[in-house]
Protein backbone atom coordinates (compact mmCIF):
# COMPACT_ATOMS: atom_id res chain seq x y z
CA UNK A 1 0.00 0.00 0.00
CA UNK A 2 1.41 3.58 -1.29
CA UNK A 3 2.34 6.27 1.76
CA UNK A 4 -0.20 8.44 1.85
CA UNK A 5 1.60 11.48 1.36
CA UNK A 6 -1.47 13.62 2.28
CA UNK A 7 -0.36 13.55 5.58
CA UNK A 8 2.89 14.95 5.45
CA UNK A 9 3.63 18.56 6.46
CA UNK A 10 3.01 20.67 9.53
CA UNK A 11 1.54 23.58 10.59
CA UNK A 12 4.74 25.24 12.14
CA UNK A 13 6.28 27.93 10.31
CA UNK A 14 10.06 28.60 11.12
CA UNK A 15 10.83 32.55 11.31
CA UNK A 16 14.29 33.48 10.84
CA UNK A 17 14.74 37.39 10.58
CA UNK A 18 17.40 39.69 11.70
CA UNK A 19 14.78 41.89 13.20
CA UNK A 20 13.73 39.42 15.25
CA UNK A 21 15.23 39.32 19.21
CA UNK A 22 15.52 36.48 21.35
CA UNK A 23 13.45 38.76 23.63
CA UNK A 24 9.92 38.23 25.36
CA UNK A 25 9.36 42.00 24.81
CA UNK A 26 10.14 41.67 21.41
CA UNK A 27 7.54 43.56 19.02
CA UNK A 28 6.61 40.24 17.40
CA UNK A 29 6.55 38.93 20.40
CA UNK A 30 4.05 41.12 21.98
CA UNK A 31 2.32 40.64 19.11
CA UNK A 32 1.77 37.14 18.79
CA UNK A 33 0.58 37.32 22.77
CA UNK A 34 -1.99 39.73 21.46
CA UNK A 35 -3.10 36.88 18.79
CA UNK A 36 -3.47 34.31 21.34
CA UNK A 37 -0.34 33.04 20.99
CA UNK A 38 1.72 30.95 23.99
CA UNK A 39 5.18 30.12 24.34
CA UNK A 40 5.61 26.47 25.11
CA UNK A 41 9.48 26.07 25.90
CA UNK A 42 11.60 22.70 26.16
CA UNK A 43 15.28 22.57 25.69
CA UNK A 44 17.13 25.28 25.80
CA UNK A 45 16.71 28.02 23.22
CA UNK A 46 19.36 29.72 21.35
CA UNK A 47 18.83 30.45 18.37
CA UNK A 48 19.47 33.73 17.26
CA UNK A 49 17.05 35.81 14.86
CA UNK A 50 14.60 33.12 14.73
CA UNK A 51 11.26 31.01 16.46
CA UNK A 52 9.30 28.31 15.67
CA UNK A 53 5.51 29.14 15.53
CA UNK A 54 2.75 26.39 15.10
CA UNK A 55 -0.36 28.01 14.13
CA UNK A 56 -2.72 25.37 14.86
CA UNK A 57 -1.47 24.66 18.34
CA UNK A 58 -1.10 28.57 18.74
CA UNK A 59 2.48 27.70 19.94
CA UNK A 60 5.75 29.26 20.14
CA UNK A 61 9.31 28.19 20.86
CA UNK A 62 12.70 29.74 20.00
CA UNK A 63 14.97 27.14 18.35
CA UNK A 64 18.11 25.83 19.60
CA UNK A 65 21.20 25.98 17.56
CA UNK A 66 22.02 22.96 15.47
CA UNK A 67 18.72 21.17 16.13
CA UNK A 68 15.30 21.21 13.75
CA UNK A 69 12.72 20.91 16.40
CA UNK A 70 9.96 20.91 13.97
CA UNK A 71 9.46 20.23 10.56
CA UNK A 72 8.35 23.54 9.01
CA UNK A 73 5.56 24.64 6.54
CA UNK A 74 7.41 24.36 2.59
CA UNK A 75 10.75 22.92 4.56
CA UNK A 76 11.74 27.08 4.39
CA UNK A 77 12.19 29.61 6.79
CA UNK A 78 10.02 33.30 6.65
CA UNK A 79 10.72 36.65 7.32
CA UNK A 80 7.74 38.10 10.08
CA UNK A 81 6.29 40.37 7.36
CA UNK A 82 5.88 37.07 4.99
CA UNK A 83 4.46 35.40 8.21
CA UNK A 84 1.88 38.06 9.45
CA UNK A 85 0.95 37.93 5.65
CA UNK A 86 0.28 34.30 5.68
CA UNK A 87 -1.49 34.35 8.87
CA UNK A 88 -3.89 37.35 7.82
CA UNK A 89 -5.52 35.41 5.22
CA UNK A 90 -6.51 32.38 7.72
CA UNK A 91 -7.77 34.63 10.55
CA UNK A 92 -10.25 35.90 7.86
CA UNK A 93 -11.52 32.60 7.77
CA UNK A 94 -11.49 31.49 12.01
CA UNK A 95 -15.03 31.47 12.30
CA UNK A 96 -16.06 29.44 9.99
CA UNK A 97 -15.80 25.54 9.01
CA UNK A 98 -13.03 24.51 7.10
CA UNK A 99 -14.52 24.75 3.31
CA UNK A 100 -16.22 27.71 4.15
CA UNK A 101 -15.73 31.25 3.25
CA UNK A 102 -18.13 33.80 3.85
CA UNK A 103 -20.73 34.98 6.68
CA UNK A 104 -23.41 33.34 4.21
CA UNK A 105 -22.24 30.33 3.31
CA UNK A 106 -21.84 29.76 7.34
CA UNK A 107 -24.91 30.96 8.41
CA UNK A 108 -26.78 28.68 5.62
CA UNK A 109 -24.16 25.72 7.06
CA UNK A 110 -25.51 26.74 10.80
CA UNK A 111 -29.02 26.49 9.67
CA UNK A 112 -28.62 23.25 7.70
CA UNK A 113 -26.77 21.48 11.09
CA UNK A 114 -29.68 22.71 13.33
CA UNK A 115 -32.39 21.15 11.35
CA UNK A 116 -30.09 17.59 11.16
CA UNK A 117 -31.70 16.41 14.63
CA UNK A 118 -34.59 17.55 13.43
CA UNK A 119 -34.55 15.67 10.18
CA UNK A 120 -32.88 12.59 11.59
CA UNK A 121 -36.00 12.62 14.25
CA UNK A 122 -38.30 12.81 11.40
CA UNK A 123 -36.58 9.88 9.41
CA UNK A 124 -36.60 7.38 12.39
CA UNK A 125 -40.22 8.29 12.87
CA UNK A 126 -40.90 7.34 9.07
CA UNK A 127 -38.89 4.37 9.14
CA UNK A 128 -40.65 3.21 12.50
CA UNK A 129 -44.05 3.68 11.05
CA UNK A 130 -43.01 1.92 7.99
CA UNK A 131 -41.85 -1.26 9.37
CA UNK A 132 -44.82 -1.44 12.07
CA UNK A 133 -46.89 -2.85 9.55
CA UNK A 134 -44.88 -5.62 9.08
CA UNK A 135 -44.10 -5.34 5.06
CA UNK A 136 -42.77 -8.99 3.54
CA UNK A 137 -39.45 -8.71 2.27
CA UNK A 138 -41.92 -8.57 -1.55
CA UNK A 139 -43.93 -5.84 -0.35
CA UNK A 140 -40.49 -4.28 0.50
CA UNK A 141 -39.06 -4.93 -2.48
CA UNK A 142 -41.86 -3.74 -4.66
CA UNK A 143 -41.06 -0.03 -3.22
CA UNK A 144 -38.03 0.11 -3.77
CA UNK A 145 -38.71 -0.46 -7.19
CA UNK A 146 -41.50 1.95 -7.18
CA UNK A 147 -39.10 4.60 -6.00
CA UNK A 148 -36.74 3.76 -8.60
CA UNK A 149 -38.90 4.39 -11.28
CA UNK A 150 -39.82 7.45 -9.66
CA UNK A 151 -35.72 8.64 -9.10
CA UNK A 152 -34.94 11.45 -11.65
CA UNK A 153 -32.02 10.61 -11.99
CA UNK A 154 -32.83 7.02 -13.36
CA UNK A 155 -35.37 8.55 -15.13
CA UNK A 156 -32.82 10.64 -17.05
CA UNK A 157 -30.33 7.82 -17.33
CA UNK A 158 -32.36 4.64 -17.67
CA UNK A 159 -35.67 5.60 -19.16
CA UNK A 160 -35.94 2.09 -20.52
CA UNK A 161 -36.09 0.55 -17.28
CA UNK A 162 -39.40 -0.93 -16.26
CA UNK A 163 -40.58 -2.20 -12.80
CA UNK A 164 -40.31 -5.89 -14.76
CA UNK A 165 -36.49 -5.21 -14.78
CA UNK A 166 -36.02 -4.14 -11.50
CA UNK A 167 -37.71 -7.76 -10.12
CA UNK A 168 -35.57 -9.65 -11.97
CA UNK A 169 -32.48 -8.13 -11.22
CA UNK A 170 -33.40 -8.21 -7.97
CA UNK A 171 -33.86 -11.75 -7.87
CA UNK A 172 -30.03 -11.78 -8.86
CA UNK A 173 -28.94 -9.62 -6.12
CA UNK A 174 -31.37 -11.05 -3.17
CA UNK A 175 -28.81 -12.29 -1.16
CA UNK A 176 -27.57 -8.79 -0.49
CA UNK A 177 -31.15 -7.22 -0.94
CA UNK A 178 -32.73 -10.00 1.64
CA UNK A 179 -29.89 -8.56 4.41
CA UNK A 180 -30.90 -4.58 3.53
CA UNK A 181 -34.55 -6.10 4.52
CA UNK A 182 -33.48 -7.32 7.30
CA UNK A 183 -31.59 -4.57 8.59
CA UNK A 184 -35.04 -2.59 8.03
CA UNK A 185 -33.28 -0.02 5.58
CA UNK A 186 -35.68 2.34 4.13
CA UNK A 187 -37.00 1.30 0.49
CA UNK A 188 -35.93 4.93 -0.65
CA UNK A 189 -32.35 4.17 0.69
CA UNK A 190 -31.71 0.97 -1.42
CA UNK A 191 -33.30 2.56 -4.07
CA UNK A 192 -30.83 5.38 -3.89
CA UNK A 193 -27.93 2.73 -3.50
CA UNK A 194 -29.54 0.53 -6.67
CA UNK A 195 -26.70 1.51 -9.36
CA UNK A 196 -24.17 -0.28 -6.67
CA UNK A 197 -26.01 -3.22 -5.48
CA UNK A 198 -26.70 -4.39 -9.08
CA UNK A 199 -23.12 -3.10 -9.74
Amino acid sequence: MAENLLRTGSATFLIIDPELEHRDDDSFILWLKEEGFKAQYFGHGNGTHAIYINVNARIYNWPMAGVSLSSCVFNHAIRMSEFKQIYSIFEKYKDFDCCIFTEEEQRKHDDWEAQRPILAERARRIKEEYFSKNPSYEEWLNDVADCILKDSWYREHWPEYTKEDILKDAEVYENVLRLAYERQEMPGATAAEWDVVTM
